[in-house]
C-alpha cells in the first residue's frame, strides 16, 4: 500500500506549502547545521583520517581492476585541478562530460568541485545511440563548454567535431586519434600548488 508521507509516523518533519500553479513546496522546519562546504572539505577529511580506504574502483576492457584509495584520490583530484587552472579556461564556462562513469570522470568532477569550476554531465546516449550529432551540437553549443572530456574519440569524436567552438578537448585512451586532443594522464601528471585547503 501507498504510504501517505504527509501523515505517516516515520516520515521526516517537513512543512508542506501549496502554490498556486498546484505544486507544493517541501520544507525542514529546523534550522540548517553545520556543514562542509564543499565536497572537497570531504574527501581532504577523508584522505587524512582513513587514506588507505578503497573509495573509487572500476574494470578495464581487460577485466583488471584499477583501485583508487581516498589519499590516492585526493592527489590525483589534485593534480587535475591544478591544471585546470594552469590551463587558464574561461571563466563561468562548465567543463563538460560526455562519457559514461568512470574513475577518470570522478576523478574531474573532483578536481572541478575543488576548484569552483562548473562540471556538466551530458548523457552518453546523445553521442552513443545515434549518428545524428544535430542534438549534441546544440547542447555543446547552449553549454559553451571551457574544456570537453570523453573517454575515446571513438565514440565521442564525431559529437565533439560538430560542435562550433574551439574548447580543448581531453580523452583517456587514444589522444591521438584526435588532433590537437590533450591525454589525461597529462593533467594527471601535472604538479600541485597550493590548492589543499578548499575552506578557504
Amino acid at each position: 500500500a501507498a504510504i501517505d508521507l504527509r501523515t505517516s509516523a516515520t516520515a521526516p518533519r517537513t512543512e508542506r506549502t501549496a502554490r498556486a500553479d498546484g505544486g507544493f513546496v517541501l520544507k525542514h522546519p529546523d534550522v540548517l547545521q553545520a556543514h562542509a562546504r564543499c565536497t572537497g572539505v570531504w574527501l581532504e577529511h577523508w584522505a587524512r583520517q582513513t587514506p588507505d580506504a578503497p573509495f573509487l574502483s572500476e574494470r578495464d576492457a581487460s577485466g583488471s581492476w584499477r583501485r583508487l584509495n581516498y589519499a590516492q584520490a585526493r592527489e590525483q583530484a589534485g593534480r587535475i585541478a591544478q591544471a585546470l587552472l594552469d590551463m587558464d579556461l574561461s571563466a563561468g564556462k562548465p567543463v563538460v562530460v560526455l562519457s559514461d562513469n568512470s574513475v577518470d570522470h570522478a576523478l574531474l568532477a573532483l578536481a572541478c568541485q575543488h576548484i569552483g569550476r562548473p562540471l556538466c554531465a551530458v548523457s552518453s546516449a546523445y553521442c552513443r545511440l545515434t549518428l545524428d550529432t544535430s542534438k549534441i551540437r546544440v547542447i555543446l553549443d547552449t553549454l559553451a563548454p571551457a574544456l570537453i572530456y570523453a573517454v575515446e574519440p571513438g565514440v565521442y569524436g564525431a559529437a565533439i567535431r560538430a560542435h562550433t567552438g574551439c574548447a580543448p578537448v581531453v580523452f583517456s585512451d587514444n589522444p591521438a586519434h584526435f588532433e590537437g586532443a590533450l591525454p589525461f594522464a597529462q593533467l594527471l601528471a601535472q604538479q600541485t600548488g597550493d590548492i589543499s585547503n578548499p575552506e578557504t
